[in-house]
């Protein structure tokens, strides 16, 4: 039998996959559906893509909260730890990405803390736990956590980014100034997917429902993710269902050595990639270690070299790919890997912040989402949009 994981993909594009950018919410946010567009938490289209277990920074430099290594939080590691955490448990739930949603951590901290945002540092440092301990359920269809609050601008405001409105949308916004959007109140309806604070669109009903009214069932229990209320899975667990059911198993994603099928079907579980073998099938492996041989920190398992072998990470300045399968290649300590365009899996390997110091011509040669200002690569100047 063959199974599918279903997830509820909202605002555009095929997200992570992005070809367009339309809104900016919080990175990844349902109107910000790609991460950067008007609210919080990029989405996308389709199914797990195969992208659990990679990451931007697969060593986790540089997007590492500042709280966890002592140094003071600020406006800009905050944003860049709520904004990572988003795009990371997307992948680490088998929803597939694209790596632009990552690069919504240049456009930090304004993309957070500009005029007419209501965040705090404490506020967004205290949901980041929020964001890494989201359901996969809830992820799958956009039931946020409220911590990240809304704006001060109303409906119709001008705006850069989410974190200005009320809505936590802002439709147009992230590359260019935007407009405050609407958003749907508990119990009523919702067709552009997004709602309150607390509440997601269910996609049976096509209302704002309550967060709290998701069911979390164990390992083997009954799920429905189109019904109402939901029937979802506890934690990491996801929704598998049979081709041509309606209801499925909450089922852990394959662990190490498990078949997969990588991109467009079944992902493996966190840290592990889905590596083609010889018949065209996929199998679980870890990036740490070509079999019984550890790769060091600054190595790790090349599946495209026969036989796999530890093969050096990619330096700063060098070509990186987030793809979870065979052909990932991670970056070393201290750099993440950057998206160079606003869709694929192809980046550059940079060290955080150093974004902006690249010299452009225009902004085709800045990394993505960023705009060539100046002779300088940067970000939408949130001051420019409304007031």
């Amino acid at each position: 039998m063959r199974l599918f994981i279903v997830f509820t993909w909202l605002c555009f594009l095929g997200v992570l996959g992005m070809a367009a950018i339309a809104c900016s919410s919080d990175p990844p946010a349902t109107h910000e559906q790609t991460a950067g567009q008007g609210g919080d938490f990029a989405t996308g289209t389709g199914g797990a893509t195969g992208a659990a277990g990679a990451s931007s920074s697969d060593s986790g430099a540089g997007v590492t909260p500042d709280g966890a290594t002592g140094a003071a939080d600020t406006p800009e590691s905050v944003c860049r730890a709520a904004v990572t955490a988003q795009c990371q448990r997307r992948i680490d739930c088998g929803q597939g990405i694209s790596l632009a949603c990552f690069g919504y951590v240049n456009l930090c901290p304004e993309y957070y803390f500009g005029p007419g945002s209501n965040r705090t540092v404490p506020g967004v440092r205290s949901c980041v736990a929020a964001i890494e301990k989201l359901s996969c359920s809830d992820l799958a269809v956009s039931a946020l956590p409220a911590c990240l609050i809304g704006g001060a601008r109303a409906m119709g405001a001008g705006c850069a980014y989410g974190s200005q409105c009320l809505s936590t949308y802002c439709q147009g916004g992230s590359q260019q100034c935007g407009t405050c959007g609407d958003i749907g109140q508990l119990g009523k309806s919702c067709p552009t997917a997004d709602c309150e604070p607390g509440a997601f669109c269910n996609p049976a009903t096509k209302l704002c429902e309550s967060v709290s009214t998701i069911a979390h069932g164990a390992e083997g229990a009954q799920c429905n993710q189109n019904t109402s209320p939901i029937l979802g899975c506890a934690g990491d667990l996801v929704c598998a269902i049979a081709q041509g059911s309606t209801t499925g198993i909450c089922t852990a994603l394959p662990a190490e050595g498990k078949a997969c099928t990588g991109l467009g079907g079944v992902a493996c579980a966190s840290e592990l990639v889905c590596v083609r073998n010889a018949d065209g099938s996929g199998t679980c492996r870890s990036l740490a270690a070509c079999g019984v041989t550890a790769c060091d920190a600054s190595s790790y398992c090349n599946y495209s070299l026969t036989p796999p072998s530890c093969a050096p990470r990619a330096t700063e300045g060098k070509p990186c790919v987030l793809s979870g399968d065979t052909g990932q290649v991670p970056c070393i300590d201290g750099t993440t890997c950057t998206p160079l365009a606003a869709g694929g899996m192809q980046g550059a390997c940079i060290k955080p912040g150093n974004a902006r110091t690249v010299v452009c011509t225009d902004s085709t040669t800045c990394p993505f989402p960023l705009r060539c200002v100046g002779g300088h690569c940067g970000p939408l100047d949130p001051t420019s949009c409304g007031n």
